[in-house]
Formats: C-alpha cells, structure tokens, sequence
C-alpha cells in the first residue's frame, strides 16, 4: 500500500508538522518548527522536498515554475485565512 500525506487542507499559512497523528520522518519533525507553510516555503518543497528537508518521507519535484504557481494557487483555495 502506497502511503499518504497529510490533510493538506488549510495548509497555506499554517505551521508544517502540526497535523494532529501523522507520522512526519524524523528528518521532518527536526526540519518543522522553522517552517510556516507560506508562499515561498510551499514553492520551495514543490520545487524539491528533498532538497529543503532531506530525509522526508515526501519525494516531489515539480520544475515548472507555471505548474508550481498553479498548485499553490490551488492549495490556497482551501485555506483557512
């Protein structure tokens, strides 16, 4: 079975590593506190996680910069802010 992320609803603007059971890598958890999931940060783990937090258990690479514009723009849809 393939694993899933986190509920990414309400994701923008919202503290990383804060989704109440989810079992975030060690590398995530250490990496958490500093990152506020805004703008730059969400296009930066598109751009690469594995380059912002290496040893998370999330592999993306999106370098499009139109594709990336697109799914922050979409992630921002179901915000809570």
């Amino acid at each position: 079975m393939m694993p899933t992320g986190s509920n990414l609803e309400g994701i923008a603007g919202r503290p990383a590593g804060i989704v109440e059971g989810y079992p975030y890598s060690e590398a995530f958890r250490k990496a958490a506190p500093e990152i506020v999931w805004d703008e730059q940060a969400l296009n930066l783990w598109i751009t690469n996680s594995q380059a912002m937090i290496r040893g998370s258990m999330m592999f993306l690479k999106v370098t499009e910069p139109e594709k990336r514009a697109r799914i922050i723009t979409y992630l921002k849809k179901f915000s809570r802010s």
